[in-house]
């Protein structure tokens, strides 16, 4: 007479090693930062409201709009002495959705043209750092424009457009960055951006960076000759980590 075998315990199974995962490898699958369809809060609860803010001073240094005057590692705000100004809001349409945030905004240029100056908006952390080596794309769409007649418009060649991603740890190193290559006054456009990429300006390497990342700057940095004035907007939609 044929006897049913029993079923084989259900941890023998799992533990047989033929479903192991390697949990090194898994996708963290997408980390959306901000979509702005609540508000000037990022979606991402690790970090803070965005803000906007001018400053002067060595590309790829750390600036807060809460530090308007006060250097920090070479960068300060140019909003103190009251010519360069710039403010944020939401506004409606975004990038095929409903909100995106701009940043409107007014430069003059130090007359020593040596220091550079630009604008950025920017989010930090509320607590410690965020590590993003687990992904490969920094994702968002955005418009650089002009400000319409009779301001100064931005240059139409020579003005840079700059994704950052601050590690304040690294005095000396604060803020890896990559330029984006934008169409200026182009309609909305999605950008792609490899983290392997971004680069630091003493050192070749940015993971260290990139493991401690403590805030992230969308900065135009304008370069006009010393001492002219212009102005322009960085609409910002979509930001997100991908792999």
């Amino acid at each position: 007479m044929n006897r049913l075998r029993p079923a084989l315990p259900v941890l023998l199974l799992l533990g047989s090693g033929a479903a192991c995962v390697d949990l090194t490898t898994v996708d963290p699958g997408t980390r959306f930062i901000d979509d702005f369809e609540d508000g000037g809060t990022p979606t991402w609860n690790r970090l803070g409201p965005w803000k906007c803010d001018n400053f002067t001073g060595g590309g790829g240094q750390d600036a807060g709009a809460d530090d308007a005057g006060v250097s920090d590692a070479g960068r300060a705000s140019a909003d103190a002495a009251g010519a360069s100004t710039c403010t944020l809001a939401l506004e409606t349409p975004g990038d095929t959705s409903n909100h995106a945030l701009k940043s409107s905004f007014t430069l003059d240029n130090p007359p020593d043209d040596v220091r550079q100056f630009g604008s950025e908006i920017v989010t930090r952390t509320i607590d410690g750092t965020v590590d993003v080596t687990g992904f490969s794309q920094l994702v968002f769409s955005a418009i650089l424009e002009s400000a319409p007649p009779p301001s100064s418009p931005l240059p139409a060649s020579g003005a840079q457009f700059y994704a950052e991603l601050g590690c304040s740890m690294f005095q000396s190193d604060p803020l890896a960055s990559q330029s984006v290559p934008y169409t200026l006054g182009a309609g909305w456009t999605q950008f792609r951006l490899d983290l392997t990429k971004f680069t630091l300006i003493n050192t070749p390497h940015n993971q260290s960076c990139l493991a401690l990342v403590d805030s992230i700057h969308f900065a135009v940095q304008p370069g006009p000759a010393a001492g002219a004035s212009t102005g322009g907007t960085l609409h910002i939609d979509s930001i997100s980590l991908q792999n």
